[in-house]
């Protein structure tokens, strides 16, 4: 039974290639030709650490996360919503689809609390509001999301773009939480394609983070997958297939390429 409500995480690995992103709106197009509801959700780290530098500001992680000042604020609002979160509607639009580009601080899709005194305008999901990325879909729109939200007061804040993600994909009870990634699934043996582990159910999750075997990049995408899960979705799938047979996806996805977890 092939999926009919899916949300794509587009990670910031993955979009440092622009003829990727095209092929990856091509797929989306013929997922929603296939009478399949999309949601987008992106990210943009790469991007957001180039314009950094290139102003005089250092990037800085805290466990794993970014340090989020002010000033990096700033930066982080201008490059998600507006560089990369454009650059995506309009790839969009060549691949045939009427996309809206959004962060989660419109229609209030976002509302977040500070991570962490150390972390600075880092959010915490609250609560996600899906009213508006529903409208869109009944309107025929494809809603792109970035990972910005605001807290009760109105402070813009940085937020994972993994947990945004999981959090939309939970509260539309997606039939499928995809995140597309460069790399073909979760490795038992990273970097071999060889060991890509088909299917999990979501109980082994957390012998599978604690053996040590997962790598570092990989281990918020678990994570993501089964947050989503407990918050709703039906199955998630840490994949690069989109990429390029979407066809053989609909047809396989009971076990399609990738890591499924359900």
């Amino acid at each position: 039974m092939e999926p009919k409500r899916i949300l794509l995480k587009f990670g910031g690995a993955a979009m440092k290639d622009a003829a990727l992103s095209k092929k990856l709106f091509e797929s989306i197009a013929k997922l929603v030709n296939n009478g399949i509801q999309v949601s987008f959700v992106h990210g943009g780290g790469p991007e957001i650490d180039l314009m950094l530098k290139s102003i005089g500001i250092e990037p800085k992680k805290h466990q794993g996360l970014r340090v989020t000042d002010a000033a990096t604020m700033e930066v982080v609002e201008m490059v998600l919503a507006g560089k990369v979160n454009k650059a995506l509607v309009s790839d969009a639009k060549l691949a045939g689809l009427a996309a809206i580009g959004l962060s989660g601080v419109d229609g209030s899709i976002a509302t977040v609390s500070k991570k962490s005194a150390e972390l600075g305008l880092v959010g915490t999901i609250e609560y996600v509001d899906i009213k508006s990325i529903e409208l869109l879909q009944s309107g025929g729109y494809l809603p792109i999301i970035c990972s910005i939200a605001q807290d009760q007061k109105g402070q813009h804040m940085n937020v994972n773009a993994d947990e945004l993600a999981a959090a939309l994909a939970g509260a539309l009870k997606v039939d499928l939480f995809v995140l597309v990634t460069d790399v073909p699934g979760l490795m038992s043996n990273y970097p071999d394609p060889a060991s890509v582990i088909p299917k999990l159910a979501k109980n082994e999750l957390d012998s599978i983070l604690s053996s040590g075997s997962v790598s570092s990049g990989m281990i918020p995408k678990v994570q993501a997958c089964a947050a989503a899960l407990s918050l709703g979705a039906k199955a998630s799938l840490i994949t690069d297939m989109l990429y390029s047979d979407v066809e053989k996806f609909l047809e396989t996805y009971e076990q399609p390429k990738g890591t499924l977890v359900i």
